[in-house]
């Protein structure tokens, strides 16, 4: 498909993809999330990610296995949600979930629920992972002042800068090194 955007081929692909007769585009859902399994032992050159990483208990596991999935140069575009997930509380307080110590989370933990991970954590693990060109951008953000308004009521660990509490909503873009090759 090239460097440039074909948005005739992807409609293309898409299509075969609808028939079930992918050739560039595959779509896999597995119940274990295994990603080497999935594509049994085909390489991906690009990775989007639609809110889901919010939910993987072990990011660095799920990080490690994109990674080793990824041909060189994949480029990976995903967005994470990092705020509150329940409905009812969502707009009035979406920094509810990072409220709480770790131990307490963990007691209301079940499938699913949202892993707290801020964006230097996601940052640090792909990099770690030989991902580079990692480039994080804010969607939807609190305001400078509201940030001030919640920080002091935030569980210590997230009332620091480095947490980034503004971002709720982030989209990061990173390329996979070349093997070989330093990230």
């Amino acid at each position: 498909m090239g460097t440039k955007a074909d948005v005739g081929a992807l409609r293309r692909e898409l299509a075969r993809l609808e028939r079930r007769e992918p050739d560039r585009l595959h779509y896999v859902v597995r119940r274990d999330f295994d990603l080497v399994a999935a594509l049994d032992g085909k390489r991906a050159e690009v990775i989007f990610s639609q809110a889901s990483f919010e939910h993987f208990g072990d990011i660095h596991r799920t990080i490690e296995q994109l990674s080793s999935v990824a041909s060189e140069n994949a480029v990976l575009v995903m967005s994470v949600d990092l705020r509150t997930h329940s409905r009812w509380i969502r707009d009035k307080d979406p920094n509810n979930i990072y409220r709480y110590p770790g131990w307490l989370y963990r007691l209301m933990e079940f499938d699913g629920i949202p892993n707290r991970i801020r964006p230097r954590e996601y940052e640090a693990a792909l990099a770690r992972n030989g991902w580079s060109d990692i480039v994080i951008r804010p969607l939807t953000s609190l305001t400078p002042y509201q940030l001030e308004a919640v920080r002091p009521h935030l569980h210590r660990p997230y009332r620091s800068h480095q947490s980034d509490m503004h971002c709720l909503t982030i989209s990061l873009f990173a390329r996979r090194a070349t093997r070989g090759t330093p990230a």
